[in-house]
C-alpha cells in the first residue's frame, strides 16, 4: 500500500488497498471501515487534503460566477467533503440506525446536515486578496522576533 501511495497510483487502487487493510485490522462491521467505504462512494474530493479543498474553494470564489447554480453546487460539494467527518459524526449520534440505511439515504442525511452548515456561507461577500509570506526569513540572521 505504501508503494501505491508513494508512486502516485490511481486513487481507486489506493482506496481498495486501504479498505482491504482496514477490513483486516478493524473488520467490516467497524465504524472505521464503514466510514471509509461510505466516503469512497459519496465524497468526490476524498483524496484532496483539507488545505487543497480550501484552495479549491478560494479559487472558485475568485474565478467562478457566483450567480450560477453550478457555482453553488460546486461549492456545496467542496464543503460537503470538508465537513464529511463532522456530518457523519452528527448523523451517527442522532440516528442509531444510520449504518443500516442504503447509501442513497445516508448521502441524503449527510447532505442535509452539511446544508445546515453551508447555509451560513455568504457567497456575495467580497473576496480580499491575500499575500502569504513566511514569518521567518531563514537567510537573514539579524531579524528580530515578533513582539
Amino acid at each position: 500500500m505504501a508503494q501505491a501511495i508513494s508512486n502516485n497510483f490511481d486513487s481507486g487502487i489506493v482506496d481498495s488497498k486501504t479498505l482491504k487493510y482496514i477490513e483486516q485490522a478493524a473488520g467490516k462491521e467497524s465504524d472505521f471501515y464503514r466510514r471509509y467505504e461510505l466516503r469512497m462512494k459519496i465524497d468526490p474530493y476524498r483524496n484532496l487534503t483539507n488545505e487543497a479543498k480550501s484552495f479549491e474553494i478560494a479559487n472558485l470564489f475568485v474565478t467562478g460566477n457566483r450567480s450560477t447554480e453550478q457555482f453553488t453546487q460546486q461549492l456545496r460539494k467542496l464543503y460537503f467533503s470538508k465537513n464529511f467527518d463532522a456530518c457523519l459524526q452528527e448523523a451517527l449520534i442522532s440516528d442509531s440506525e444510520f449504518w443500516n440505511k442504503d447509501t442513497k439515504t445516508q448521502k441524503a442525511i449527510l447532505e442535509s446536515i452539511n446544508d445546515s452548515l453551508f447555509s451560513v456561507i455568504d457567497k456575495d461577500k467580497e473576496v480580499v486578496s491575500l499575500v502569504l509570506r513566511p514569518s521567518v526569513d531563514i537567510k537573514n540572521n539579524n531579524q528580530k522576533g515578533i513582539n
